[in-house]
Protein backbone atom coordinates (compact mmCIF):
# COMPACT_ATOMS: atom_id res chain seq x y z
CA UNK A 1 0.00 0.00 0.00
CA UNK A 2 2.95 2.35 0.48
CA UNK A 3 3.76 2.00 -3.22
CA UNK A 4 0.14 2.76 -4.10
CA UNK A 5 0.13 5.92 -2.01
CA UNK A 6 3.42 7.02 -3.55
CA UNK A 7 2.02 6.59 -7.06
CA UNK A 8 -1.22 8.35 -6.17
CA UNK A 9 0.82 11.32 -4.97
CA UNK A 10 2.48 11.73 -8.38
CA UNK A 11 1.32 15.03 -9.87
CA UNK A 12 -1.48 14.40 -12.36
CA UNK A 13 -2.00 10.76 -11.33
CA UNK A 14 -5.75 11.15 -10.89
CA UNK A 15 -6.29 12.67 -14.35
CA UNK A 16 -3.58 11.02 -16.47
CA UNK A 17 -4.97 9.57 -19.72
CA UNK A 18 -2.13 7.19 -20.60
CA UNK A 19 0.50 5.46 -18.43
CA UNK A 20 3.28 3.50 -20.11
CA UNK A 21 5.33 0.80 -18.41
CA UNK A 22 8.18 -1.42 -19.57
CA UNK A 23 7.35 -4.26 -17.16
CA UNK A 24 4.17 -5.47 -15.54
CA UNK A 25 3.82 -8.15 -12.89
CA UNK A 26 0.37 -9.52 -11.95
CA UNK A 27 0.48 -7.42 -8.80
CA UNK A 28 1.38 -4.29 -10.73
CA UNK A 29 -1.46 -4.95 -13.16
CA UNK A 30 -3.87 -4.63 -10.25
CA UNK A 31 -2.02 -1.73 -8.64
CA UNK A 32 -1.63 0.69 -11.55
CA UNK A 33 -5.36 1.13 -12.33
CA UNK A 34 -5.89 2.11 -8.69
CA UNK A 35 -3.03 4.60 -8.80
CA UNK A 36 -4.06 6.04 -12.19
CA UNK A 37 -7.84 5.55 -12.33
CA UNK A 38 -8.42 7.49 -15.57
CA UNK A 39 -5.45 6.15 -17.51
CA UNK A 40 -5.02 3.49 -20.16
CA UNK A 41 -2.03 1.28 -19.30
CA UNK A 42 0.11 0.73 -22.41
CA UNK A 43 3.38 -0.98 -23.33
CA UNK A 44 6.17 1.58 -23.05
CA UNK A 45 9.15 -0.71 -23.45
CA UNK A 46 10.19 0.48 -26.90
CA UNK A 47 9.91 4.14 -25.88
CA UNK A 48 11.96 3.59 -22.73
CA UNK A 49 14.48 1.45 -24.59
CA UNK A 50 15.17 4.35 -26.97
CA UNK A 51 15.38 6.82 -24.09
CA UNK A 52 17.83 4.64 -22.15
CA UNK A 53 20.06 3.80 -25.08
CA UNK A 54 21.92 7.12 -25.00
CA UNK A 55 23.39 8.13 -21.64
CA UNK A 56 23.97 11.71 -20.54
CA UNK A 57 27.13 12.75 -18.74
CA UNK A 58 25.26 12.83 -15.43
CA UNK A 59 23.95 9.32 -16.03
CA UNK A 60 27.43 8.00 -16.76
CA UNK A 61 28.66 9.58 -13.52
CA UNK A 62 25.79 7.88 -11.66
CA UNK A 63 26.66 4.50 -13.21
CA UNK A 64 30.32 4.94 -12.29
CA UNK A 65 29.33 5.79 -8.73
CA UNK A 66 27.33 2.55 -8.56
CA UNK A 67 30.29 0.60 -9.94
CA UNK A 68 32.60 2.09 -7.30
CA UNK A 69 30.29 0.85 -4.56
CA UNK A 70 30.15 -2.58 -6.19
CA UNK A 71 33.95 -2.67 -6.48
CA UNK A 72 34.39 -1.82 -2.79
CA UNK A 73 31.88 -4.44 -1.67
CA UNK A 74 33.46 -6.99 -4.02
CA UNK A 75 36.90 -6.32 -2.53
CA UNK A 76 35.52 -6.88 0.98
CA UNK A 77 33.90 -10.13 -0.13
CA UNK A 78 37.11 -11.35 -1.76
CA UNK A 79 39.06 -10.59 1.42
CA UNK A 80 36.60 -12.72 3.43
CA UNK A 81 36.85 -15.68 1.05
CA UNK A 82 38.71 -18.31 3.06
CA UNK A 83 38.09 -22.04 3.55
CA UNK A 84 35.25 -22.59 6.03
CA UNK A 85 33.05 -19.64 5.10
CA UNK A 86 29.74 -20.30 3.33
CA UNK A 87 28.20 -18.65 0.29
CA UNK A 88 25.46 -17.19 2.49
CA UNK A 89 28.06 -15.65 4.82
CA UNK A 90 29.92 -14.15 1.87
CA UNK A 91 26.65 -12.60 0.72
CA UNK A 92 26.33 -11.07 4.19
CA UNK A 93 29.84 -9.60 3.93
CA UNK A 94 28.93 -8.02 0.60
CA UNK A 95 25.67 -6.58 1.93
CA UNK A 96 27.41 -5.09 4.96
CA UNK A 97 30.12 -3.46 2.84
CA UNK A 98 27.51 -2.12 0.44
CA UNK A 99 25.44 -0.67 3.29
CA UNK A 100 28.57 0.92 4.80
CA UNK A 101 28.95 2.82 1.52
CA UNK A 102 25.42 4.18 1.90
CA UNK A 103 23.63 1.81 -0.50
CA UNK A 104 21.06 -0.71 0.72
CA UNK A 105 19.71 -2.08 -2.56
CA UNK A 106 21.52 -5.03 -4.15
CA UNK A 107 20.58 -6.08 -7.67
CA UNK A 108 20.41 -9.71 -6.54
CA UNK A 109 19.86 -11.41 -3.21
CA UNK A 110 22.33 -14.24 -3.86
CA UNK A 111 25.68 -12.52 -4.23
CA UNK A 112 27.97 -15.52 -3.75
CA UNK A 113 27.60 -19.13 -4.74
CA UNK A 114 29.90 -22.12 -4.75
CA UNK A 115 30.21 -24.20 -7.90
CA UNK A 116 29.33 -27.87 -7.58
CA UNK A 117 32.33 -30.16 -7.83
CA UNK A 118 30.25 -32.72 -9.70
CA UNK A 119 28.61 -30.19 -12.06
CA UNK A 120 30.97 -27.18 -12.14
CA UNK A 121 28.49 -25.03 -14.08
CA UNK A 122 25.85 -25.47 -11.40
CA UNK A 123 25.41 -24.20 -7.86
CA UNK A 124 26.23 -26.20 -4.75
CA UNK A 125 24.64 -25.79 -1.31
CA UNK A 126 25.06 -22.13 -0.33
CA UNK A 127 25.18 -23.04 3.38
CA UNK A 128 28.03 -25.54 2.99
CA UNK A 129 31.49 -24.25 3.94
CA UNK A 130 33.84 -23.68 1.03
CA UNK A 131 36.95 -25.80 0.80
CA UNK A 132 40.38 -25.49 -0.75
CA UNK A 133 40.06 -25.71 -4.53
CA UNK A 134 36.37 -24.74 -4.73
CA UNK A 135 35.24 -22.20 -7.29
CA UNK A 136 33.19 -19.34 -5.84
CA UNK A 137 31.28 -16.98 -8.13
CA UNK A 138 30.54 -13.45 -6.92
CA UNK A 139 27.80 -11.32 -8.53
CA UNK A 140 28.64 -7.87 -7.20
CA UNK A 141 25.61 -5.83 -8.26
CA UNK A 142 24.21 -2.73 -6.58
CA UNK A 143 21.50 -0.22 -7.45
CA UNK A 144 22.59 3.33 -6.63
CA UNK A 145 20.19 6.23 -7.28
CA UNK A 146 18.35 4.08 -9.80
CA UNK A 147 21.46 2.99 -11.73
CA UNK A 148 23.05 -0.43 -11.75
CA UNK A 149 26.72 -1.12 -11.08
CA UNK A 150 27.52 -4.76 -11.77
CA UNK A 151 30.70 -6.82 -11.63
CA UNK A 152 31.19 -10.57 -11.81
CA UNK A 153 34.16 -12.60 -10.60
CA UNK A 154 34.91 -16.27 -10.06
CA UNK A 155 37.59 -17.11 -7.49
CA UNK A 156 39.40 -20.41 -6.90
CA UNK A 157 39.63 -20.85 -3.13
CA UNK A 158 43.27 -21.06 -2.14
CA UNK A 159 44.39 -19.80 -5.54
CA UNK A 160 44.20 -23.25 -7.16
CA UNK A 161 43.95 -21.89 -10.70
CA UNK A 162 45.74 -24.84 -12.34
CA UNK A 163 43.09 -27.24 -11.02
CA UNK A 164 40.45 -25.44 -13.07
CA UNK A 165 42.50 -24.71 -16.19
CA UNK A 166 40.28 -26.84 -18.45
CA UNK A 167 37.10 -25.26 -17.08
CA UNK A 168 38.49 -21.75 -17.49
CA UNK A 169 39.53 -22.55 -21.07
CA UNK A 170 35.99 -23.72 -21.79
CA UNK A 171 34.64 -20.47 -20.33
CA UNK A 172 36.93 -18.48 -22.64
CA UNK A 173 35.56 -20.51 -25.53
CA UNK A 174 32.00 -19.64 -24.52
CA UNK A 175 32.90 -15.96 -24.47
CA UNK A 176 34.46 -16.22 -27.93
CA UNK A 177 31.31 -17.83 -29.36
CA UNK A 178 29.04 -15.36 -27.61
CA UNK A 179 30.93 -12.34 -28.96
CA UNK A 180 31.11 -13.87 -32.44
CA UNK A 181 27.31 -14.20 -32.42
CA UNK A 182 26.79 -10.50 -31.66
CA UNK A 183 26.39 -9.29 -35.23
CA UNK A 184 24.02 -6.70 -36.75
CA UNK A 185 20.72 -8.39 -37.54
CA UNK A 186 21.22 -11.29 -35.12
CA UNK A 187 18.63 -11.93 -32.41
CA UNK A 188 19.14 -12.73 -28.74
CA UNK A 189 18.26 -16.35 -29.54
CA UNK A 190 21.37 -16.83 -31.65
CA UNK A 191 23.98 -16.38 -28.86
CA UNK A 192 21.73 -18.40 -26.55
CA UNK A 193 21.75 -21.29 -29.00
CA UNK A 194 25.53 -21.08 -29.31
CA UNK A 195 25.95 -21.35 -25.55
CA UNK A 196 23.50 -24.22 -25.26
CA UNK A 197 25.39 -26.28 -27.83
CA UNK A 198 27.60 -27.25 -24.91
CA UNK A 199 24.67 -29.06 -23.31
CA UNK A 200 24.80 -28.51 -19.55
CA UNK A 201 27.24 -25.61 -19.69
CA UNK A 202 24.65 -22.95 -18.89
CA UNK A 203 23.57 -22.41 -15.31
CA UNK A 204 19.92 -22.10 -14.22
CA UNK A 205 20.55 -18.40 -13.63
CA UNK A 206 21.85 -18.00 -17.19
CA UNK A 207 18.84 -19.85 -18.55
CA UNK A 208 16.51 -17.48 -16.73
CA UNK A 209 18.45 -14.49 -18.04
CA UNK A 210 18.12 -15.74 -21.62
CA UNK A 211 14.44 -16.42 -21.08
CA UNK A 212 13.96 -12.78 -20.08
CA UNK A 213 15.91 -11.48 -23.08
CA UNK A 214 13.89 -9.80 -25.81
CA UNK A 215 14.38 -11.14 -29.31
CA UNK A 216 15.76 -7.98 -30.88
CA UNK A 217 18.69 -7.48 -33.25
CA UNK A 218 21.73 -5.80 -31.66
CA UNK A 219 22.69 -2.40 -33.00
CA UNK A 220 25.73 -1.91 -35.19
CA UNK A 221 28.82 -1.75 -33.03
CA UNK A 222 27.45 -4.38 -30.65
CA UNK A 223 30.42 -6.63 -31.33
CA UNK A 224 32.85 -3.89 -30.33
CA UNK A 225 30.77 -3.21 -27.23
CA UNK A 226 30.90 -6.90 -26.36
CA UNK A 227 34.69 -6.87 -26.66
CA UNK A 228 34.83 -3.85 -24.35
CA UNK A 229 32.57 -5.60 -21.87
CA UNK A 230 34.78 -8.67 -21.93
CA UNK A 231 37.88 -6.58 -21.31
CA UNK A 232 36.09 -4.77 -18.48
CA UNK A 233 35.12 -8.06 -16.85
CA UNK A 234 38.76 -9.12 -16.79
CA UNK A 235 40.27 -5.87 -15.55
CA UNK A 236 37.71 -5.23 -12.85
CA UNK A 237 36.14 -2.14 -14.34
CA UNK A 238 32.79 -2.09 -16.02
CA UNK A 239 29.28 -0.84 -15.73
CA UNK A 240 25.85 -1.89 -16.82
CA UNK A 241 23.31 0.69 -18.03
Amino acid sequence: MNVLKMLQNVEGAATACVVATDALTPGSAQLLPKAFPSAEIVDGEELLRRARRIKTGDEIDAIRAAVRVAEGALAATEAALVPGISGRQLTGVFMEAMASAGITTPATQDVAWVASREQPWQRANRDAPVAEGDLVAIDASVVCDGYLGELGRTYPVGGAVAVHAELLAEWDGLWDRLIAACQPGATAQRPARRLRRRGSTTTPDADRAWARARVRPPARGARAAAHRARAASRTGHGFSP
